[in-house]
């Protein structure tokens, strides 16, 4: 018995310290799970804090998301009147510059546009030439005076009236101011139906007549003439002999021999008709010559006076 004694407790000591060893780790995982139970249920008071904020982050986000979707329909909307707005500028832009080109080029001054007023072939210059003249003649005599019936007509059926003032359109029309001049040039129609016009427009209606008349047999002129106190357009046509015949309708003024209209040497009949002019026009010199198919200029009559001796040769 004694000797179990020791063993006993030795075995007893053994017991106690793994009891002891048993209670500690018991409180040491009771300690941590009350940590790891504190722990969780902060994170649990977070979450729900954050599931909280997530919500009204989620409210707030699809607020903005409906107004972005309203924003969006309002840019669409805006982009499509945008869009109008621009076809509509774009075609007033459009329609104002056809009106600006059709106004402006009735104001004189460009002679590409000139060209476009001898209309020969309009009905009514065909009308008139058929009722003055019966139409184109072969007989020599007769073609000439049908020449001068045709100027009497203008001379006699046209009052000579200057031009009101008319506005030239600026290409921008909202910072150019609005300008005004008072030369405005008139269709060969208009000018039979007003029965009113000036040196050009008297001069547009005689040349689509004679060439109207002349039925492309014979070549026809416009003829201008320019000085320091303004400008003058006057009807020509080239004769054979290097000769030439000017009708000046508004001038009352025509190459003649004998009372009779007639032809003379280029350069007499030019300078004759420079001295016509040459108080209401002094130092006047030939500027330009031009029909419906062509137009030249030039900076002096002599210059004009070489160019008529290269057409001669040319034709």
């Amino acid at each position: 018995m004694k000797r179990l004694q020791p063993v006993v407790i030795r075995i007893l000591a053994v017991l106690v310290c793994i009891v002891g060893f048993g209670v500690y780790r018991y409180q040491v995982i009771t300690t941590k799970l009350d940590q790891t139970q504190e722990e969780l249920t902060d994170r649990e008071v977070d979450l729900a804090r954050s599931q909280q904020e997530l919500a009204l982050t989620h409210d707030t986000l699809v607020e903005v998301q409906t107004k972005l979707s309203d924003t969006e329909a309002i840019l669409t909307r805006t982009e499509s009147e945008l869009a109008s707005t621009v076809a509509d500028y774009q075609e007033f832009s459009t329609s104002y510059l056809d009106i600006r080109n059709q106004i402006n080029s009735r104001l004189g001054g460009d002679w590409e546009y000139a060209k476009s007023f001898v209309t020969a072939e309009a009905p009514i210059v065909t009308e008139m030439v058929q009722e003055i003249t019966g139409g184109f003649s072969e007989s020599v005599k007769k073609r000439w005076a049908h020449y001068e019936r045709l100027y009497d007509w203008v001379v006699d059926n046209i009052e000579y009236s200057t031009d009101s003032p008319i506005p030239v359109l600026p290409l921008d029309p909202v910072d150019t101011p609005l300008s005004w001049q008072s030369e405005y040039w008139r269709m060969p129609d208009e000018t039979i139906q007003h029965k009113a016009g000036d040196c050009e427009d008297m001069a547009y209606l005689l040349a689509s007549m004679l060439i109207n008349y002349k039925q492309g047999h014979y070549t026809t002129w416009l003829i201008g003439i320019k000085s320091a106190s303004g400008a003058h357009l006057a009807v020509a046509f080239p004769v054979e002999g290097k000769q030439i015949t000017i009708l000046d309708p508004a001038g009352n003024y025509y190459t003649r021999y004998g009372g009779r209209l007639f032809q003379e040497r280029t350069s007499v009949e030019i300078n004759k008709w420079l001295r016509h002019w040459s108080d209401e026009m002094p130092e006047a010199f030939v500027e330009v010559v031009f029909n419906d198919r062509f137009y030249e200029t030039f900076s002096s009559t002599e210059e004009f006076l070489s160019w008529v001796e290269e057409w001669f040769t040319r034709h």
